[in-house]
């Protein structure tokens, strides 16, 4: 739940933004296209997805039954919360970059 909110959170943010960059889901400010409902629709959806993937892989490593299996879960865990940051810094630098 709080990953779809900080998810929403930064659509409202995008949508009041006053001078926001302009691009092929935002033609003007204040206005997402169909295009764009349905990105910030996804991106809502898959911060949800996201946050309870890792949330659950979290409460494994809490109830794992034996140290090597707790750190393997918690080495699990960060390494897929890493994998996501990492993907989506590329991902932003490759759209900025055109």
């Amino acid at each position: 739940m709080l990953g779809s909110l900080l998810g929403s959170w930064t659509q409202v943010q995008w949508l009041r933004d006053d001078a926001p960059v302009l691009n092929w889901t935002l033609p003007r400010p204040h206005h997402f296209n169909a295009a764009g409902w349905y990105h910030a629709a996804f991106l809502i959806a898959m911060s949800g997805v996201v946050a309870a993937l890792w949330a659950w892989g979290l409460m494994r490593t809490a109830h794992a039954p034996d140290a090597p299996d707790r750190r393997r879960a918690a080495g699990i865990s960060w390494g897929c919360l890493y994998v996501f940051r990492q993907g989506t810094c590329v991902g932003f630098r490759v759209v900025r970059a055109r």
